[in-house]
């Protein structure tokens, strides 16, 4: 299916790369026939991706206040093995159980990622989670000023540290989950993805961490 995002390559560039990427490191078998949920979902591309593999699909985000999320219904409610769940990540978790869980680069947009994770971590039992943000020693990396509002980024706000990390794998620790960190994934020379890590207008080169989670 055509995507709404059609006319923003380097949008459709990652979201193919980064599948691609998760494919590679558990295989096409490992998704066959499961249940998913991925949790801000944004235009629902992911989703979309995985829905060639898994059972059946699920995607949760803000709801009607996101202009994705009008597009995403119009692209794949129609299609049954979809279905969709609004939610607030800040207030609440979508209710069910699910066999996967997917979460890329939303965490850090939170006001308590840790509950988020804590929340998740009874949701399903394997999860594919990306930080959506950078450890790096280069000061020229940190996040912008306006994504430091949240618990997560507040750490992040000493100098030359960006402890993303440390941070989420102690979650993980601490919900009882085993984890397997894998290898950043970069996507191109000038951009992470589609977010913006200078305030200057300029872009890094860079990387963005991949977890794969499961119960302990």
């Amino acid at each position: 299916m055509r995507s709404i995002m059609k006319q923003s390559p380097h949008y459709l560039h990652t979201v193919q790369k980064r599948y691609e990427y998760i494919i590679e490191k558990k295989g096409e078998a490992f998704f066959k026939g499961k249940t998913l949920l991925e949790v801000g979902c944004f235009f629902g591309d992911f989703a979309n991706l995985f829905s060639k593999h898994c059972s059946a699909i699920t995607c949760s985000d803000l709801g009607p206040q996101l202009d994705s999320w009008g597009k995403a219904i119009k692209l794949y409610s129609h299609r049954p093995e979809f279905t969709f769940k609004v939610c607030d990540l800040n207030t609440g978790f979508p209710t069910g159980h699910w066999d996967i869980c997917l979460n890329l680069r939303s965490l850090h947009h939170l006001e308590d990622p840790a509950v988020a994770v804590k929340r998740m971590a009874k949701a399903a039992d394997f999860f594919i989670i990306e930080s959506g943000v950078l450890d790096s020693s280069d000061p020229k990396l940190a996040p912008a000023r306006w994504t430091t509002k949240n618990a997560y980024l507040k750490r992040a706000e000493q100098p030359r540290v960006v402890p993303t990390r440390e941070f989420l794998e102690s979650q993980f620790e601490k919900n009882g989950l085993a984890f397997e960190r894998l290898t950043d994934l970069k996507v191109s020379s000038k951009r992470i993805y589609d977010f913006k890590v200078t305030e200057d207008g300029e872009y890094k080169k860079g990387y963005s961490g991949f977890w794969f989670a499961w119960p302990k």
